[in-house]
């Protein structure tokens, strides 16, 4: 069963190739797995989501400065962060591991 993404979750970036883009005023931003070459579009939501934890902010943070930014509920916030997490992980494009603290 693969590992979902928590509160406590480290991601890591895995083989992946980043690239942001301007289309019609909306940011969005594409990413490609250099193995499979398959690649994964992300919306506005997910470019915020992507630039900060690549940047290395806890999920935790994350989902508070998006809820912030959007305007919408902490858990809600949260719940996107880490379901946007567990697909990009299943698609390969970062990996989850645990806190060792």
């Amino acid at each position: 069963m693969p590992q979902t993404a928590t509160e406590r979750t480290i991601v890591v970036p895995s083989d992946v190739l980043f690239t942001e883009v301007d289309s019609d005023a909306t940011p969005q931003g594409v990413l490609l797995n250099l193995v499979t070459r398959q690649y994964y579009s992300l919306n506005e939501t997910g470019l915020f989501i992507w630039k900060r934890l690549a940047a290395g902010a806890p999920l935790a943070e994350v989902g508070a400065q998006l809820s912030a930014e959007f305007e919408v509920d902490a858990q809600t916030a949260l719940r996107s962060v880490t379901n946007l997490i567990d697909e990009l992980a299943l698609a390969k494009l970062l990996v989850l591991e645990p806190a060792t603290n």
